[in-house]
């Protein structure tokens, strides 16, 4: 008999699924960059573009792929600056520092914690304010800069 009967190919397809769950039943990485290369392509409106870069951001760094979702993430925030979009602003300093972080560079992640810190403040945001305090520390946590990491919990527990 050639081929698996009925029964065969369900628990076959049971274990593929419980060993390879991502790869059988999600959206392959490439397409989802594509449909938003398209995106971006044919979007010419600064803040649609700059949500649209930050998901490939957001892509890029599920894949792990650090290097080129930095280099989006820069250019969200180029353009963030330069359509003076908050929101994008902030989501870009907190991505980018999340990647600095990732690749051990502290100094500069606490530089955009602290931009994106500055903007919260202007708007009143007391929350985000408390949230980037957090991020902060946990930075200065980190690079082992104890003195100021404690400093910023204490400002956050306020």
């Amino acid at each position: 008999m050639n081929g698996l009967r009925p029964s065969q190919s369900i628990l076959l397809l049971l274990f593929l699924s419980l060993i390879f769950p991502q790869q059988l039943f999600s959206q392959a990485p490439s397409t989802s960059l594509d449909s938003l290369r398209q995106i971006l392509n044919a979007t010419t409106n600064d803040t649609a573009r700059v949500n649209t870069l930050q998901a490939f951001v957001k892509q890029f760094i599920q894949q792990e792929e650090i290097d080129s979702a930095l280099k989006y993430c820069n250019e969200a925030l180029l353009l963030s600056k330069k359509s003076n979009f908050k929101k994008g602003l902030t989501a870009a300093y907190y991505d980018r520092g999340k990647i600095l972080i990732e690749q051990g560079n502290y100094p500069a992640a606490i530089n955009d914690y602290h931009s994106e810190l500055k903007i919260y403040q202007e708007q009143g945001d007391r929350k985000n304010e408390a949230n980037v305090y957090n991020l902060i520390a946990n930075a200065y946590h980190l690079q082992g800069d104890f003195p100021n990491w404690r400093r910023c919990e204490m400002i956050d527990d306020k």
